[in-house]
């Protein structure tokens, strides 16, 4: 008696799947009036890369570069906010520091085509 290949079926069957989860996204995509175009275009601008860089080949140092701005924007701006509570900092300084969180928003403002004020949230909140 012959043995199945176990194997062979069970990496047609990944495959498959593979090949339904990818035509999934790309029905959802069509339904949502995008194409693979105009989605690489938006990552390419938001990376800071040219129309024939490679997204995959720059995508982990850039995103790495995003991560950092992120971190830096919340770390300074925490610093500032915990300063000026414990009145450990003068006026000057805090516009020092203002004007280093200002740099790193901007840049972000830029990566995710925000509005400076969308990058704070009201006193309120």
């Amino acid at each position: 008696m012959k043995k199945i290949n176990k194997t062979i079926i069970m990496a047609r069957n990944a495959d498959l799947e593979t090949k339904i989860k990818e035509a999934n996204f790309f029905e959802d995509l069509a339904m949502r009036g995008l194409t693979q175009e105009e989605i690489m275009a938006d990552v390419r601008k938001a990376l800071g890369l040219g129309e024939n860089d490679s997204i995959i080949a720059e995508f982990k140092e850039k995103t790495a570069e995003i991560n950092k701005l992120q971190k830096n924007l919340v770390d300074v701006n925490g610093l500032t906010q915990r300063l000026l509570d414990d009145k450990l900092i003068s006026e000057s300084e805090v516009s020092v520091l203002s004007g280093i969180e200002t740099r790193i928003a901007e840049r972000l403002v830029g990566i995710y085509d925000l509005d400076m004020e969308d990058i704070y949230l009201d006193e309120e909140e």
